[in-house]
């Protein structure tokens, strides 16, 4: 039951950030995109019907992380608490700035609050960037399954390390510039006009950053932890996750260059990114399982699906409650990004945005 429920952490995780992470891409790149308010507008209102539907996914990942595995919850929650609370009033702020940025005509309020959204979005992809780096180099769990991180010691990975080092900071960019991509080749995908040319150019743009960055936070992740060699040597064909995101990069440079062409495909050059983004973090769990939280301090405080899971009871009768809390979820996001496909057009106003 406990490699069950990893792998249902797992894929509600990586569905929020498949699904968060475009709408976060267009934040990060919300103010280059948008150089009027009729572009702006159309920017938000290609994510305003469904960003926050999106993030019922990270709720649903927090509720299941607390059913199936309460102490690593526990662990988790204790030692990234400024972390978690960062994020807290960074989703605050942006839901913030969407609500009222058109609750007055001044320009100078809306740029405030434009302003805020941008930032809120860079700074919450940046926060979740260096979680994921803390995950993967592992933390110092002690022996009684806690941890303390200060925000930085030697810059150096190791015991000693602090939330920031070089490592965690390379997670942190290139979950930026990959979200960034992404949410280009979301908005080449669902605008037209300036809007969508401006989006072009940053796929062009950003493909060579984005590519190399994943590469090397992939050469870097298997230098530092060797848990993740561990996996993949003991479980070869795991690579074929690996793969997977190395074809999602090989998509984005074949269909990103052709972003302003005439017979420009900005879905598959979408979907590509998330194949990218479905490899990296798919290959990242495979390769730490059955670790939930490694511990730098050593192996045996390590917590995995086997000494941090719930009863046995508990995990079978959740699977139950978690069959029909999906199926809920899942209707209600097909159901809304069916109601609000197709292009976004200066006439199209959802919601006041």
């Amino acid at each position: 039951m406990g490699a069950l429920w990893f792998t249902l952490v797992t894929l509600v995780l990586t569905v929020y950030v498949l699904l968060d992470g475009f709408d976060l891409g267009v934040g990060i790149i919300y103010l280059l995109i948008g150089k009027n308010e009729d572009e702006r507008r159309i920017a938000l209102n290609a994510i305003g019907p469904i960003w926050n539907g999106n993030e019922v996914w990270l709720v649903m990942g927090g509720g299941i992380l607390f059913l199936a595995f309460p102490k690593a919850y526990a662990a988790g929650l204790s030692g990234f608490y400024l972390g978690v609370f960062l994020m807290l009033w960074l989703l605050i702020g942006r839901g913030l700035s969407l609500e009222l940025r058109s609750q007055f005509g001044s320009s100078i309020w809306r740029t405030f609050w434009d302003t805020a959204f941008s930032v809120a979005s860079l700074a919450l992809v940046i926060v979740l960037g260096v979680v994921w780096g803390n995950l993967l180099r592992g933390v110092p769990l002690t022996a009684d399954g806690y941890f303390f991180t200060p925000f930085w010691t030697n810059w150096l990975p190791g015991v000693d390390a602090g939330l920031f080092d070089w490592y965690t900071i390379l997670t942190a960019v290139t979950a930026v510039v990959i979200l960034g991509v992404y949410g280009a080749t979301y908005l080449a995908r669902r605008t037209n006009g300036e809007v969508e040319s401006r989006a072009a150019r940053l796929i062009l743009l950003g493909r060579w950053p984005a590519a190399l960055l994943a590469v090397g936070t992939v050469v870097a992740s298997a230098f530092i932890q060797p848990a993740l060699r561990a996996s993949y040597g003991s479980r070869s064909y795991g690579l074929i996750l690996v793969f997977t995101g190395l074809l999602g990069l090989l998509g984005i440079f074949y269909y990103g260059r052709r972003a302003g062409h005439a017979d420009k495909n900005p879905r598959a050059a979408f979907l590509s990114t998330g194949l990218t983004i479905l490899g990296l973090l798919s290959s990242t769990a495979f390769g730490l399982y059955p670790n939930l939280l490694i511990a730098t301090t050593g192996a045996s405080f390590s917590l995995t699906v086997h000494n941090a899971a719930a009863t046995p009871q508990g995990l079978r009768v959740g699977v139950f409650w978690f069959v029909g809390a999906i199926v809920l979820v899942i209707a209600y996001s097909l159901y809304s990004y069916r109601i609000f496909r197709g292009k976004v057009t200066p006439t199209s106003v959802q919601e006041g945005y």
